[in-house]
């Protein structure tokens, strides 16, 4: 009997050390580690909010409560909670950690019961925007364009190239660039802006070269006619010939012969009283050759094709008061002022005079 209980006491005895071992050395099994979104490898910009949503689930993949949580950006950035945001301020490739522990876990045990789960993100900059700005964008050939594209930017980096095309096969560079439209035509130039990471963009700008005004003023085309300018023997000072008559269009060579003389104008610019016709204006053959010095030198007048009919006067500088005078008629002839001639110092005024009644030189 004795031998009965004791076996049994043994027995029982064995049964509970054996509980006591198995309830001492079992762990409960850790949570799975599971992120839900970003997807691996999924790509996000420079500074863009990033959702990170991560769980913890139990063997039948049921979400445990009061889970721990640990994010590890991969940039130097940490989260704890289940859901957390965060952004990235450079571009890469990044490996995101998630770790997740049971809710009944000490952060200091040394018994981990803890699984990962880690995915990849990729971040990038943002492309540049491109600007292209012409001034002016329209007008008559040829027509000089200035190009800006100074506000094209780049959220997250720098523009390190500017390059224009500005559509008739030229190129230019530079944020700022100007070209000359030779031709008539439409015109698209093209921005490309590089950045420091290589991306690109562009931008068009249309430019109008339009076919220039045909000119309505006359395009006369006449003779040449030469007027002596000298010193005689006797000492007289004269142009030869005095009066000459010519069309719009003609051209006038005062070529000095002997001495030393100009031809210039009777006009305000000459610091003169007018001596031309009422019609005309001041600047019309307003003209002054300067010292002529050595035989041979010449100095050229045109007669503009719209001149006004009339007649001009003009004279010798230092020889005015000897009567150095000669006259230019453009046309039909017209009167010269009396108060324009009583003007006239020494024999000027009785030269003009002599030239209104003799025969001028037949130009046109």
């Amino acid at each position: 009997m004795k031998r009965r209980i004791v076996l049994i006491g043994l027995s029982v005895l064995a049964l509970a050390l054996g509980g006591l071992l198995t309830g001492c050395g079992s762990q409960a099994k850790p949570p799975t580690a599971s992120i839900s979104s970003p997807q691996n490898n999924q790509s996000f910009e420079i500074g863009q909010t990033v959702a990170f949503k991560g769980t913890a689930e139990d063997s039948s993949g049921k979400a445990i409560s009061g889970a721990k949580y640990s994010w590890n950006f991969g940039d130097g950035s940490q989260g704890n909670q289940a859901d957390v945001n965060h952004s990235y301020k450079k571009s890469g490739s990044y490996t995101v950690v998630l770790t997740v522990r049971g809710p009944k876990e000490s952060a200091g045990s040394t018994v981990k019961s803890e699984q990962t789960a880690q995915i990849t993100v990729k971040i990038k900059s943002s492309p540049p925007s491109a600007s292209a700005k012409a001034t002016p964008t329209s007008g008559e050939a040829p027509l000089a364009v200035q190009f800006d594209g100074s506000a094209s930017q780049v959220p997250n980096g720098t523009i390190s190239k500017y390059e224009w095309a500005f559509g008739d096969g030229a190129k230019g560079s530079g944020a700022k660039a100007s070209h000359d439209y030779a031709k008539p035509g439409d015109y698209t130039a093209t921005l490309t802006v590089t950045d420091n990471n290589g991306a690109t963009a562009q931008a068009t700008v249309k430019v109008e070269v339009k076919q220039a005004a045909v000119s309505l003023k006359p395009q006369a085309r006449g003779k040449t006619w030469e007027i002596q300018l000298m010193t005689t023997a006797d000492g007289d000072n004269d142009f030869d010939p005095g009066v000459v008559k010519v069309q719009p269009g003609d051209t006038l060579r005062f070529v000095l012969k002997s001495g030393v003389h100009t031809a210039t104008a009777y006009c305000p610019k000459n610091s003169k009283k007018l001596g031309i016709p009422a019609a005309a204006a001041d600047t019309s053959l307003c003209f002054n050759s300067g010292m002529l010095v050595k035989p041979g030198q010449s100095f050229e007048v045109k007669i503009p094709a719209d001149a006004p009919q009339g007649t001009y006067a003009y004279f010798c500088v230092p020889h005015e008061a000897l009567g150095m005078v000669g006259l230019i008629i453009v046309g039909q002839p017209s009167e010269l002022s009396q108060k324009f001639l009583d003007s006239l110092p020494g024999q000027a005024k009785a030269e003009l005079q002599n030239d209104l009644k003799g025969n001028p030189a037949q130009g046109g």
